[in-house]
């Protein structure tokens, strides 16, 4: 993705979810989602870091927990 790119989500019921994008080195990036979630969602991610500077183009991984659900997504950052 170039400016941004976003990903969706469907809970059947209210829980904790938590949406976080690492680097490939494996240090966190920046936090997405944070708390409790419920229903169909998508978030969005402009590429920038925790601070708000522009991440540098690169692989990064979003993982995502959310009840028993454990996934990670590669997406590549491109400049």
């Amino acid at each position: 993705f170039g400016a941004k790119t976003s990903f969706r989500f469907t809970a059947a019921k209210p829980q904790h979810a938590r949406i976080v994008v690492y680097n490939a080195s494996g240090a966190m990036v920046r936090s997405l989602v944070d708390g409790v979630v419920s229903g169909a969602g998508t978030v969005v991610w402009d590429g920038t870091t925790r601070t708000g500077a522009r991440a540098p183009a690169g692989i990064y991984f979003v993982h995502i927990e959310a009840g028993s659900l454990r996934e990670s997504r590669k997406v590549v950052l491109l400049r």
